[in-house]
């Protein structure tokens, strides 16, 4: 079950999968007239003393040996309303919430549990309860997070290295220089969005705050706005299609990409592309800088891992000390 809640925030795919209904009991027949005859009176024709009847024994509640996908819904609504920080859009609570993907939770949950609980790779259930379920999402949900954010962000680095590539393409071979790099791939790119890292606190509001999403079709990285699109025909926008359009300022852009300052103006394959080309780190728009650059970021949000993206393609999420290893100058 590996990444169960991950696979929800992560993927957000819908899973046709059958619900295992639980709590589903009683014999043949039922069990409220198992215990009929013994409650009728016997016969005391000859005046003598009834026999004493034993009293019926007290109906027990039956535990659940499954989850059903209302208890898997139940405890998730209830684990996201404690979880007011976890980074989420309201979407992908929507998604989260969506029948399919709850009957695909709730199957994976049954398929792993063993004498009443679950303990499956990070995953520990104590019973099978509401309560005992939201526990353990709660517990779950961050580190779900995170992993979603890092997958993201190393996402986001392997576009910008697309972008610079494509740029490249353009320049004789040769990669932008240090302090317009982001300007210089904008309209490749296409969006302001993929500049942010889903790992940094302010993306979602940095988000929330782009016109149109951030996306553009035809920026101009010099100007002060980027004009809205023209129409499919190269011809402008209807008044109030155009009205509706917002330019994106100069202050809108942010950007928790870096680009590393030794590969500046360099030719495209230096170095056989080994070395770092994009790496997570909140240096601003058009920032450039090295390895203690990445260190400090990595120090200042506490985080485990964080994207970059080499020459040679290769995007990964690496950890200090393997950020440490990597090729960050270029050999002479």
């Amino acid at each position: 079950m590996r990444n169960d809640i991950s696979f929800i925030l992560t993927k957000l795919t819908v899973l046709a999968l059958v619900a295992v209904l639980a709590g589903c009991g009683g014999g043949e027949g039922g069990g409220s007239d198992q215990n009929q005859s013994s409650t009728q009176k016997p016969d005391n024709s000859d005046g003598g003393q009834a026999a004493k009847v034993p009293e019926s024994p007290k109906a027990t509640k039956k535990t659940a040996e499954k989850f059903t996908p209302e208890m898997v819904k139940a405890a998730t609504e209830a684990a996201l309303s404690k979880l007011p920080n976890l980074r989420t859009t309201k979407e992908e609570r929507v998604r989260m919430m969506e029948s399919e993907a709850i009957q695909g939770l709730t199957d994976k949950l049954n398929k792993n549990i063993s004498d009443g609980k679950i303990d499956h790779r990070g995953l520990k259930v104590d019973a099978i309860t509401i309560e005992a379920l939201t526990e353990a999402f709660m517990g779950e949900l961050p580190k779900a997070q995170k992993r979603r954010d890092a997958t993201l962000a190393v996402y986001n680095a392997k576009r910008l290295f697309q972008s610079i590539t494509s740029y490249s393409d353009s320049d004789e071979g040769k990669l932008p220089v240090a302090d317009k790099w982001c300007d210089a791939i904008l309209q490749e790119v296409g969006t302001l969005a993929v500049f942010l890292s889903p790992q940094h606190p302010d993306t979602a509001k940095l988000k929330a705050a782009l016109p149109n999403g951030g996306a553009l079709k035809e920026p101009r990285p010099n100007d002060d706005a980027i004009s809205p699109p023209k129409n499919d025909d190269g011809a402008a926008p209807a008044p109030k299609e155009a009205a509706k359009r917002k330019p994106l300022q100069k202050k809108a852009r942010h950007s928790h990409y870096a680009f590393n300052k030794a590969m500046a103006g360099q030719a495209w394959g230096v170095n056989n592309g080994e070395p770092v080309l994009v790496f997570e780190c909140d240096l601003g728009w058009n920032g450039a800088g090295g390895l203690a650059d990445a260190l400090k970021y990595m120090d200042k949000f506490k985080l485990e891992k964080i994207a970059v993206s080499s020459g040679d393609g290769f995007a990964r999420a690496v950890t200090r000390e393997e950020l440490k290893k990597l090729k960050w100058e270029i050999a002479p």
